[in-house]
């Protein structure tokens, strides 16, 4: 039997090659959230919208985000004591922050993973009882990356 990321029962799963009916440079206004629990990443303001990029990756598309104030909101969530993020994502020269992803528990950041600067994976985590801990590394511009961050026990890694 073949793997589907749903065997891992997904807080929210956003795939850019499942995004229907817009073409190449298109802004993404809405990328719907395939783990069923109906987290679909929005944003209204035209200028604020990521880009579809067709045939960026193997054939496949992407979703490119600008680098100063692109961005996609889903509904909270409410996120378990431990969990894993994946992420697929290539940064390119001059881009500040070219991914963020940002969760918080009751008013609370709890972590923050992001590509800090073209070169740098920051994975940050802000435990209310013992302070933050962090994890990066480094990266190539313009290469694409497999990046995972791991929250568990109060602690942040990077992979």
């Amino acid at each position: 039997m073949p793997f589907s990321p749903l065997d891992l029962s997904p807080v929210v799963w956003l795939e850019a090659d499942q995004i229907t009916g817009l073409s190449d440079g298109d802004g993404v206004g809405t990328w719907t959230d395939l783990s069923g629990n109906g987290r679909n990443a929005t944003q209204a303001t035209g200028s604020k919208k990521p880009t579809f990029q067709t045939n960026e990756l193997y054939g496949k598309p992407v979703l490119r985000f600008d680098g100063v104030d692109d961005q996609l909101q889903t509904a909270s969530i409410t996120w378990p004591a431990e969990f894993t993020v994946f992420v697929l994502a290539k940064t390119r020269s001059g881009a500040s922050y070219a991914f963020d992803i940002i969760a918080a528990d009751n008013a609370a950041r709890i972590f923050d993973f992001q590509l800090n600067s073209a070169t740098s994976w920051k994975w940050v985590n802000y435990n209310t009882v013992g302070g933050n801990c962090e994890d990066g590394e480094t990266s190539s511009e313009n290469v694409w990356h497999v990046v995972s961050g791991v929250r568990r026990s109060g602690n942040a890694q990077l992979y």
